[in-house]
């Protein structure tokens, strides 16, 4: 059977290959709080429910919300990294256990950009910093990526900026740019990345078919038909589309 080059291959360029995290399917680093969510929970009060429902299915059981979480490939953290903010966000210090090696030079793990880059009416932060990557990123002819903060993690510490590259063509290192998060609204905080926590996650796509024309018009008598059988599926079975719509997104890892 003939084997087709897959859609995305990561290459390092650090000599300490051995010891550096490596890159895997997102589904291989679901965050601990949702492996230890229950697939319902008890309802406290305050919604608009019938009295009858006692609990109702976390998102443990929605299949969108975990799905995206398994779409594409996570970059971990190579090795830790540890932060402590001070000035209310607007200003930093870190250390971690070893530098990168790229091209047999020694690189920092984090570096930064200038704040005025990002212009003067964003609401990012006091400090753009970006994480080197260690990792050659390529696809096939007409594929490019997305490059954004792992989806519905629940990062408190920090998120890395969204953007696009055309890694069929371009073979330099991608690195990540991202802002601290200050969710406890603190004037001085500390943290640490571990090696093998998931820093940006990856969507190769297709650009034909994102960057394409689309059609939009009035729903067709058939499509009114499938709504309504699909709505009455769904008021039957809250669980109808996982079980019987959505698709395993294990057995596509060929």
């Amino acid at each position: 059977m003939f084997n087709r080059k897959p859609i995305i291959e990561f290459f390092s360029v650090d000599p300490a290959f051995d010891h550096v995290a490596k890159p895997g399917n997102s589904r291989k680093f679901f965050p601990d709080w949702i492996k230890r969510l229950k697939m319902t929970s008890k309802i406290s009060g305050g919604q608009r429910l019938p009295p009858d429902i006692q609990e109702l299915d976390t998102v443990r059981k929605c299949a969108p919300f975990l799905d995206v979480m398994r779409a594409g490939y996570i970059i971990p953290a190579p090795a830790d990294m540890w932060f402590k903010i001070t000035n209310n966000g607007g200003a930093y210090s870190t250390d971690y256990r070893s530098n990168l090696n790229i091209g047999g030079n020694p690189v920092d793990l984090v570096s930064e950009h200038v704040p005025e880059q990002l212009g003067s009416e964003h609401t990012f932060g006091k400090l753009a910093l970006k994480f080197n990557n260690p990792w050659i990123i390529k696809t096939r002819p007409g594929y490019s990526c997305l490059f954004t903060s792992p989806f519905n993690h629940g990062n408190k510490y920090f998120e890395c900026f969204s953007g696009v590259v055309d890694t069929d063509n371009y073979g330099n290192i991608i690195n990540f740019p991202f802002r601290i998060l200050n969710a406890d609204n603190k004037d001085t905080w500390e943290f640490t990345i571990k090696r093998g926590d998931p820093l940006v996650q990856i969507i190769p796509f297709k650009r034909s078919d994102v960057y394409g024309k689309i059609k939009v018009t009035k729903a067709s008598a058939k499509q009114w038909a499938k709504l309504n059988c699909d709505n009455d599926l769904v008021a039957g079975n809250f669980s109808w589309y996982r079980e019987k719509i959505n698709e395993n997104k294990i057995t596509l890892e060929k």
